[in-house]
């Protein structure tokens, strides 16, 4: 088996983390994964990353720890743009278009440039929307 279950080794490393966060006298801040780009029928899934963002939002409640909901965020912009305008802000090249990718790729996974700013961006929104003392170092 590849990679960690959600409610298995998961969470046992978000609470890993999140101790050795405490012990070193920060204040951690959870943010639910961003979502894939993966449509059906026009609708973005929101099981694209099956049960891990449900999975963080239990252990923050549980725990008492802030927390983003990024995946949601994210799913809400990506529906916004549609099917193909989405594609803009992901890792879909043709062939030749980048000395990194030679044959094309077609990743609905990663983000380009721009893809990348627009989702700081939108963790920058919901830092700002949020009542976190973090939010006072934002511009």
């Amino acid at each position: 088996m590849r990679g960690t279950e959600p409610y298995g080794d998961y969470q046992k490393n978000l609470h890993t983390f999140i101790n050795t966060a405490f012990k070193h006298g920060a204040q951690p801040v959870l943010l639910t994964s961003v979502s894939r780009r993966h449509f059906t029928d026009q609708l973005i899934d929101s099981m694209s990353l099956g049960e891990y963002p449900l999975a963080m939002k239990q252990f923050a409640k549980t725990h008492n720890i802030a927390l983003l909901d990024i995946h949601k965020k994210s799913m809400e912009l990506f529906q916004s743009l549609g099917p193909d305008l989405s594609k803009n802000y992901f890792l879909h090249l043709e062939a030749h278009e980048s000395s990194n990718y030679p044959n094309g790729i077609k990743d609905n996974t990663h983000f380009n440039e721009y893809g990348a700013e627009a989702i700081a961006q939108l963790i920058s929104n919901a830092l700002k929307e949020s009542d976190l003392p973090l939010k006072r170092f934002l511009k």
